[in-house]
């Protein structure tokens, strides 16, 4: 009965992030990863999480994870090699997961930055949460999409060392 249980909370669980961010996956969209890629206005933000506790039939109760973006203390990334790091990371097909994701959280989420790409009238929005996981926008339309373990861990890095402030470090 237990494996049940669990096996409809993931199916709950993932049906809720899937319903909160619809549209195509960011490294599906030729366009989105060029973008990251020329970008000439690149910023970073910290990201705030709203948690809300909803009810499924069979699992009982469960939380989704929502990501917010705070664009009144969004900074422009003006040192040219943590951008073009940035760039180069987020603008590899590799970086990105080509698969099914279904990540939950467990606990508090530690804080995460969102990421703006610009170039002409063509803007990115992407907010980290989860670990891996992005949602977003591409002109408008939603997107996201999951970092590869690897590529997650490099932006860890990153984050460390250009986003100190956002992500709450002095």
């Amino acid at each position: 009965m237990r494996p049940l249980v669990f096996a409809a909370f993931v199916a709950a669980a993932h049906s809720a992030v899937a319903e909160s961010s619809p549209g195509r996956v960011v490294w599906d969209i030729p366009e989105a990863m060029r973008l990251i890629r020329t970008a000439d206005q690149v910023y970073v933000m910290p990201v705030k999480l709203t948690e809300k506790r909803q009810r499924a039939e069979i699992s009982g109760m469960y939380t989704t994870v929502t990501p917010h973006w705070d664009f009144k203390h969004a900074r422009q990334i003006v040192d040219i090699n943590a951008r073009r790091r940035l760039q180069r990371l987020l603008g590899k097909d590799s970086s990105w997961c080509h698969c099914h994701d279904s990540t939950f959280g467990i606990g508090p989420e530690p804080q995460y930055v969102g990421f703006i790409f610009q170039r002409g009238k063509d803007k990115l929005v992407l907010l980290r949460f989860l670990r891996w996981h992005t949602d977003g926008t591409f002109n408008g339309e939603n997107t996201g999409g999951s970092l590869e373990e690897k590529a997650s861990d490099k932006l860890d890095e990153w984050e460390k060392r250009y986003a100190r402030p956002e992500r709450g470090f002095k």
